[in-house]
């Protein structure tokens, strides 16, 4: 038995780093850390791409409109995964949905149409949610 989570949100947009990229930007790399070197590096990334503009400015350049979930799910399949898994909020508290508890979420309903492709693929539908977020 398999299982796939796909890990997806604003970190995408500049697709350099890992899911962590806001937090490395709001903290000073200390060198006593292990991850001393990749938030450096995403820092000075960061800094020479986008210069002072906020991580919350990749909501403009991140289109899941385009996004074509039972691609997914072919991929899923095509690996015989049972089991499929979506992040629909990680910690840097972007929703994968429209809620009215925050301005901060796609227009498109992101986890009712991978829920809805999951399950028309046959596949076992689940949710990873971070209660954690960078900010709070």
């Amino acid at each position: 038995m398999y299982s796939l989570i796909f890990h997806w949100g604003l970190y995408a947009v500049p697709a350099y780093g890992d899911e962590w990229y806001e937090k490395r930007l709001l903290k000073p790399p200390r060198r006593k850390s292990n991850d001393y070197e990749i938030t450096k590096k995403i820092q000075e990334h960061h800094r020479k791409v986008y210069n002072d503009a906020p991580y919350s400015d990749f909501q403009r350049g991140f289109h899941p409109e385009k996004w074509v979930p039972s691609a997914w799910m072919a991929l899923a399949c095509e690996l015989d995964a049972e089991y499929v898994l979506l992040t629909s909020k990680h910690h840097d508290g972007y929703c994968l949905w429209p809620t009215s508890t925050t301005d901060y979420h796609t227009a498109r309903d992101v986890v009712g149409d991978f829920k809805a492709a999951a399950l028309s693929a046959g596949r076992k539908f689940g949710l990873y949610y971070s209660w954690w977020e960078f900010r709070h």
